[in-house]
């Protein structure tokens, strides 16, 4: 089920400090059964200490969450 998945996907954001938009598939799941996972998703996210915010799920299924940056993008970084 998705709903094991979801410590490890908060743990994947903060560990390679992921950061702007990001989204998530929880591929194989009925529409109908995508908001259930919401609850969950936030309570993993509450460890973050960015406080990155879960917007739902969009209209193609993708869990979409925002966290802020901290520092430049990598493309910037790099130039």
């Amino acid at each position: 089920m998705n709903t094991a998945l979801i410590p490890e996907i908060a743990r994947q954001i903060l560990l390679r400090n992921l950061s702007g938009a990001i989204l998530i598939d929880f591929a194989g799941m009925k529409s109908s059964a995508r908001p259930k996972l919401l609850p969950a998703l936030e309570q993993a996210l509450k460890a973050d200490p960015l406080n990155p915010r879960c917007l739902g799920f969009s209209h193609l299924g993708f869990a979409e969450i925002t966290r802020p940056r901290v520092r430049p993008p990598l493309h910037e970084f790099l130039s």
